[in-house]
């Protein structure tokens, strides 16, 4: 997997990154505290099979914004697994950006392959908020778009 600083940094022209679950899990330690505050992160993300990726942006007021997105999403003991997971993530993401986190929404994936809904994210990302959006749901602006954030990086867990 790559330097994830680059995620952080926003430094990365492809965003999208498919990877295996496993042969994640099994990376090395890293020698450098950021990268392995990081790579932590994502392992953690990786060791529970409901997650099947996320989205990580940077809010234009100020942090990191994390998409997760869930296969079994109306599983109640799963989406709780995933909730604990997540929170006791963000601690290591907090120490590898020095940002602020722990704003997170979950999406789920059910019925749909991971590279499609990795470009669809990117798509529905990509487009503003429209103003008839808000006017049906006054709660669209909270999801994210170019609106309010910069998407950094999609990163998505193959089994």
């Amino acid at each position: 997997m790559g330097n994830k600083k680059e995620a952080i940094s926003g430094e990365k022209e492809d965003i999208i990154l498919i990877t295996s679950r496993q042969g994640f899990l099994k990376e090395e330690p890293k020698a450098d505290p950021e990268e392995q505050a990081m790579q932590n992160f994502f392992q953690a993300l990786a060791a529970e099979p409901s997650i099947v990726g996320i989205g990580l942006s940077r809010m234009k007021m100020g942090g990191l914004y994390v998409d997760v997105f869930v296969k079994d999403f109306n599983d109640a003991e799963a989406m709780g697994r995933i909730g604990d997971v997540v929170d006791s993530a963000f601690e290591s993401l907090e120490s590898a950006s020095n940002e602020s986190t722990g704003c997170h929404s979950f999406a789920s994936v059910d019925g749909q392959e991971i590279n499609e809904f990795a470009e669809e994210f990117k798509k529905r990302f990509n487009t503003p908020i429209s103003r008839e959006e808000v006017d049906r749901n006054p709660f669209a602006v909270l999801r994210t778009s170019t609106d309010n954030s910069t998407l950094l990086e999609i990163v998505m867990f193959e089994d």
